[in-house]
């Protein structure tokens, strides 16, 4: 599609058809994690939209290739120059819509910058960030997307209260995300199976062994159901073999969810 679209404006190379498309391709690629291939597709597709836009303009199709971009950024590690593109579309996502309207891409990108603050070690931030991105998806219509990203966010912000030592808030936050998925989700779900998993480790960090088998139990019988080649099927079956040792270790949940 690519090669067709440059062949018929290969007269006006700055198109917004092509530009799409590699946004396109740049979130495939990154999907299936050829990060550099993805970040020259996202990378193209900025400079066209910025050629047809200018190259200060503020311009939806600008900062979702920027977002798209940062997200590359964090899949690659650098997770600076994610929360600094993060940073560039909140503020274009601000001019357009309004910084004091609930709108799905501010709050997507103060969710992504809040997870760009975690994986640098600044969990207040992440913490700050988090809360304005669940108060935004609060705000919005509940449908079956926004029911996910609520959770996710109640489950994020137990994950870091936990990382803190700030157990009682982590306990808190991680009970009302599993209390807002068995509400809104009818049986097995990934996102109940994830936050039972957050609780799990929770249990564990704090030595209260018994919760933590039940809930690592439940976790691991649910990804199991879902997924039989799931990743933390294995990563809570050790976890269940050794669980005197409570301390951080690498087979952690690979959390926040993005």
């Amino acid at each position: 599609a690519l090669q067709m679209f440059e062949v018929i404006y290969c007269k006006t190379p700055y198109h917004t058809d092509v530009a799409a498309v590699l946004c396109s391709l740049g979130f495939n690629y990154k999907t299936m994690r050829q990060c550099e291939k993805a970040e020259q597709c996202y990378t193209r597709a900025l400079a066209i939209y910025e050629k047809i836009h200018g190259t200060n303009s503020v311009h939806c199709d600008i900062a979702s290739t920027i977002s798209g971009l940062s997200y590359n950024y964090s899949v690659m590690g650098k997770y600076e120059l994610a929360a600094s593109g993060y940073h560039r579309a909140l503020a274009m996502y601000e001019a357009i819509y309004g910084s004091n309207c609930n709108n799905k891409d501010i709050a997507d990108t103060m969710h992504y910058i809040g997870c760009s603050h975690y994986y640098q070690n600044e969990y207040e931030k992440a913490e700050e960030w988090t809360k304005k991105a669940l108060l935004m998806y609060q705000g919005l219509r509940l449908d079956e997307t926004n029911i996910k990203d609520v959770g996710l966010m109640l489950n994020n912000l137990g994950y870091f209260c936990n990382r803190m030592r700030r157990f009682d808030s982590a306990h808190t936050y991680l009970t009302k995300a599993l209390e807002h998925f068995k509400i809104h989700r009818a049986g097995d779900h990934i996102s109940l199976a994830h936050t039972l998993d957050s609780l799990a480790e929770h249990y564990r960090d704090r030595h209260q062994l018994d919760k933590f088998h039940v809930t690592a139990r439940e976790a691991l019988e649910m990804f199991k159901r879902l997924n039989p080649n799931h990743k933390r099927i294995l990563v809570l079956e050790s976890m269940l073999q050794h669980d005197s040792e409570c301390h951080f270790r690498s087979d952690r949940c690979s959390y926040p969810l993005m």
